[in-house]
């Protein structure tokens, strides 16, 4: 058997180790639980401020381009609280303004429309006041606080989760010897990798649903927005400081504009918000809107305070790609983890407590027979290449659409078109695939039938075959045994693996002439065979392989795992 040097060079934390580095992790994780507990206390204690009557005297916006945020709403309303009038300013609990003028403005322009009114003076509507406190008084609830606390708590006690694992694992290995270290203690508690997995799952789902899919919908939909003139108030390169100290830059111009008889401002660039580096390309764009002067800006015939001066994203649309890593990594991770729980589970692998071994002979039983058949295989194999292509190409093909939109108005953007090519070829070799995939399905399918089920080393059996559907006449069949070790070791501070073929064997290999069905086929195992064994470092894998070759099609090809169970004291010793 081919050896690795993963038996000796994988290096695990002790039990005490994984205590400490557990408890530290844990506590670490525990201040995002904190800071979320607070933030949604909070939110929910104002949220259960009382609603009550109140009449708007002033809302008005306030635009100075050397505060921050820029725009502040100049707000005044009245309300009375157990026979005492008061006086509100506030539009929320806490965080008023705003450095995009459209968040502002359409809260105005809501009541506005709510209450079918042109003027705002005089207005009639609810506002929230602390019953404890009724100085303390907003005119809206707080804005989504809550779910961002919920977040925090969700983050840190998934993250928490994982640190009590790490602790709970060391305490229960403490004194504990792995055999040979072999195993690695090699079937862990599923919950810290469904957590873990999870968490990027849910990143990139929120990513999604909440930047992604509202910007392009605004891009879809701002085409049919009407071409109006508008006058520049100010225009500007605004910088963020990152949390890591660097420095983004984006594009503030300030513009009013009419639209149906009524008077309209908005700083809304383009249809992506948010800032990125590189303030050269932002003080062109300034340079090309100085104040005083025309543009043509977009409105939005529905929401006439809603606007936008550039329709098309450029670059910015490589954004949309961004929630990939995190859902690839999350969802993949999500359907290895529970398919490794389903596999263990159907082993009989306890996956919390059984530690001293991945599988021994007690965790093999003997079958008179084990029937392997590829058809199910085939399927799930589609299934995945179809969920695959889709997920892929239907991301790849927003910026692809506003790539081919903008060379079609004679300004390509040539970045973006040499930075999707290697997401398109990706795209269309997935999308190849499943014709191939599809087309397996349908090719020759054979059904193997061995005898008996379970094998140990010196074991004879016999391997029966026969056809059960599909189309397509056999011009050869080959059947293979193979065993393979894949074995994995700490190298440094990444993790290597290797994979390495031990046993290769042809078990028939027929022409058309000797094609038949269910012709027995000898297979006799060796005295040395390794027995199957599957643990974190080391795994020892078994199969029969059937190669079937269709004048005119692929080479079909379909493995099926087998059991070779250890000896037992008996049988190693006969005579006694």
């Amino acid at each position: 058997m081919a050896r690795s040097p993963s038996s000796n060079g994988s290096k695990q934390l002790s039990p005490l180790g994984s205590i400490l580095f557990g408890t530290v992790w844990t506590l670490f994780s525990s201040i995002f639980v904190c800071v979320g507990l607070w933030i949604t206390w909070k939110g929910v204690s104002q949220s259960a401020w009382k609603k009550v009557p109140c009449v708007i005297e002033r809302f008005e916006i306030r635009a100075d381009q050397k505060k921050a945020p820029a725009f502040q709403p100049d707000l005044k309303f009245r309300f009375e609280w157990e026979g005492r009038s008061f006086t509100g300013t506030r539009l929320r609990p806490t965080g008023d303004g705003s450095d995009e003028f459209e968040k502002v403005s359409e809260i105005r322009e809501k009541l506005l429309a709510e209450a079918g009114r042109e003027a705002i003076q005089g207005l009639r509507t609810e506002c929230r006041v602390d019953p404890a406190n009724p100085e303390q008084s907003s005119l809206l609830p707080p804005d989504g606080s809550n779910w961002l606390g919920l977040i925090f708590v969700a983050f840190g006690g998934g993250f928490m989760a994982i640190g009590l694992s790490i602790v709970f694992s060391g305490f229960k290995n403490r004194g504990r010897v792995a055999l040979s270290d072999q195993a690695k203690r090699s079937s862990q508690s599923p919950v810290p990798l469904f957590v873990f997995f999870g968490i990027f799952a849910a990143a990139g789902l929120g990513i999604t649903l909440g930047v992604v899919m509202p910007a392009v919908n605004r891009y879809f939909s701002a085409k049919s927005w009407v071409e109006t003139p508008a006058t520049v108030v100010w225009s500007r390169v605004t910088s963020h400081s990152g949390s890591k100290g660097g420095t983004t830059y984006s594009v503030d111009v300030f513009y009013r504009y009419q639209f149906q008889g009524r008077d309209y401002r908005s700083n809304n660039y383009g249809v992506m918000s948010g800032s990125s580096s590189g303030r050269d390309a932002k003080q062109e764009i300034v340079d090309s809107f100085p104040p005083g002067s025309t543009l043509t800006c977009y409105v939005n015939p529905q929401k006439p305070w809603q606007a936008i001066v550039n329709r098309n994203p450029g670059a910015s649309a490589l954004f949309v790609l961004f929630p990939l890593p995190f859902l690839g990594i999350g969802i993949g991770g999500l359907v290895w983890s529970f398919k490794k729980k389903r596999k263990e589970k159907a082993l009989g692998i306890d996956s919390v407590s059984s530690s001293k071994t991945a599988r021994s002979e007690a965790l093999i039983p003997d079958l008179p027979e084990r029937i392997l058949s590829a058809g199910k295989t085939r399927w799930v194999n589609l299934s995945a290449a179809l969920f695959i292509c889709a997920f892929w190409n239907g991301i790849v093909s927003i910026p692809i659409g506003i790539a081919w939109n903008a060379w079609k108005k004679g300004s390509p953007e040539t970045f973006l078109m040499i930075f999707l090519i290697p997401f398109v070829l990706i795209g269309t070799s997935l999308f190849l695939n499943v014709p191939y995939r599809l087309l397996m399905v349908f090719l020759a399918r054979y059904e193997l039938r061995l005898t008996p089920g379970t094998l140990k080393p010196g074991d004879s059996a016999v391997l029966t075959w026969k056809r059960i559907g599909g189309f397509g006449q056999p011009k050869s069949i080959s059947l293979r045994l193979t065993g393979t070790e894949i074995a994995s070791w700490q190298n440094g501070k990444s993790r290597s693996s290797a994979t390495s073929f031990f046993h290769d064997e042809v078990l028939a290999d027929l022409s058309l002439n000797s094609i038949s069905a269910n012709r027995p086929v000898a297979i006799k195992l060796p005295e040395s065979a390794v027995p199957t064994f599957k643990g974190d470092s080391n795994k020892i894998v078994w199969k029969l392989r059937m190669e079937v070759a269709l004048p005119g099609f692929p080479k079909i090809t379909d493995d099926h795992e087998i059991d070779v169970r250890p000896l037992r004291r008996d049988e190693m010793n006969p005579s006694t």
